[in-house]
């Protein structure tokens, strides 16, 4: 069974989210409530009360979020350069802390860590959203608000000195540049495009970003790459070319195209460099069924905001905001790998939020069942995309 998780979800709102987050630049940073901190220590000690007058680089992350974990040396490596200037590096996350513990002893982080699964302060800060990166000021107010990748030296000696610090103020997606190649002979290219084998595998979640007239890719296999670019769930995919173990990095730049033709224009640039055939095949096959109720679950919850999300974490959690029924549907499919079609007929944007058992095949669906929707075992006709080597 193939599953995603919430990556590319929030690939699609990174932009959105980061130019009206709840927390701006000038306001005081909200106090965090921590379960634990670590090395272990009172979690006093990371309260913006008990470090007042120095300078706070608050990172919110999760074990889970492959960019997160691929900005660590990034990270590291400013924590030990600004280690003895008045300046403390802070990393969130809302997991457990037993998962968060067994993380730590696998790769270092030098920051403190702080564990805030009780009261999950990234609602408030960056909507879950990952990674993102708030710069506190010896006052306590939020200096900046960027991505680690874009987080360099003189931002935090401007942070130090209280001058705004200088990072910049569009988001590249989850920690990749998306500046058009250029040399010193003369102006940026008005289309780049890049398809080759990747040295870096980043497992299920590779680093992906996305703005208008930008996507890119690092460590991503085809599977994903193809689900993508062609806008199709990875279960609805099939073709022996996708079972091959590559990993490729892929970056198409293209200002001032249409949607139309951006998508266009990377369809033909995957197909072409990968020497690859995409077609679009009706299957009659197995799939889940939402069906129609009697009355709308209690578990759809009007939404309080018009701010839309979707995540998912690998640890059996499912959080979507002001989502309508077909997208819950095929957020639903990405975690059991089958397709799952909405026939509930049941209309409107809602909040919802799901806990299931990871380990357990049908252990979301069964979590859907508990919450008071029919989901049956069915066929239906559904559309997949075929992918054969080109001749």
């Amino acid at each position: 069974m193939r599953r995603r998780f919430g990556l590319l979800a929030l690939v699609g709102l990174a932009s959105s989210a980061f130019l009206a987050g709840a927390i701006k630049v000038g306001d005081r940073a909200p106090e965090i409530r921590f379960d634990k901190l670590l090395p272990e220590q009172p979690v006093a000690n990371a309260s913006f009360q008990a470090l007042a007058g120095k300078a706070v680089v608050l990172e919110f992350w999760a074990t889970w979020c492959a960019p997160c974990v691929a900005e660590i040396p990034h990270l590291n490596e400013l924590a030990e350069k600004f280690k003895d200037r008045p300046i403390v590096f802070l990393s969130v996350t809302n997991e457990e802390p037993g998962v968060v513990e067994a993380f730590l002893k696998k790769r270092s982080v030098v920051a403190l860590v702080g564990i805030a699964h009780t009261q999950r302060p990234q609602n408030a800060y960056c909507e879950g959203v990952y990674p993102r990166t708030f710069l506190i000021d010896a006052t306590g107010k939020v200096a900046a608000i960027t991505y680690p990748r874009l987080l360099k030296e003189p931002a935090l000696e401007d942070l130090l000195a209280g001058r705004p610090p200088s990072v910049p103020s569009t988001p590249p997606g989850f920690g990749l540049s998306l500046e058009l190649p250029r040399d010193e002979s003369g102006p940026a290219a008005l289309l780049h495009v890049a398809v080759r084998p990747s040295g870096h595998s980043h497992g299920p979640w590779p680093i992906r970003g996305g703005i208008t007239g930008a996507n890119t890719a690092e460590g991503e296999n085809l599977r994903s790459l193809v689900s993508r670019v062609f806008g199709f769930p990875e279960d609805r995919i099939t073709g022996q070319p996708l079972e091959e173990p590559a990993v490729y990095d892929f970056s198409l730049v293209m200002p001032g195209a249409s949607r139309a033709e951006f998508q266009s224009k990377a369809r033909e640039a995957l197909a072409t460099a990968l020497k690859l055939d995409v077609n679009r095949e009706i299957r009659e096959t197995d799939v889940w069924i939402l069906a129609k109720l009697d009355a709308k679950p209690a578990a759809l919850a009007e939404p309080p905001s018009e701010r839309t999300s979707m995540w998912i974490s690998p640890h059996g959690s499912m959080n979507l905001k002001r989502c309508d029924m077909p997208a819950l549907a095929n957020q639903l499919e990405s975690v059991v790998g089958k397709p799952v079609v909405d026939e509930t007929g049941i209309t409107g944007k809602f909040d919802f939020s799901l806990a299931y058992d990871p380990s357990d095949p049908n252990g979301a669906i069964e979590a859907m069942r508990k919450l008071g929707f029919k989901v049956e075992p069915a066929r239906r006709p559904i559309e997949f995309l075929v992918v054969t080597k080109a001749e």
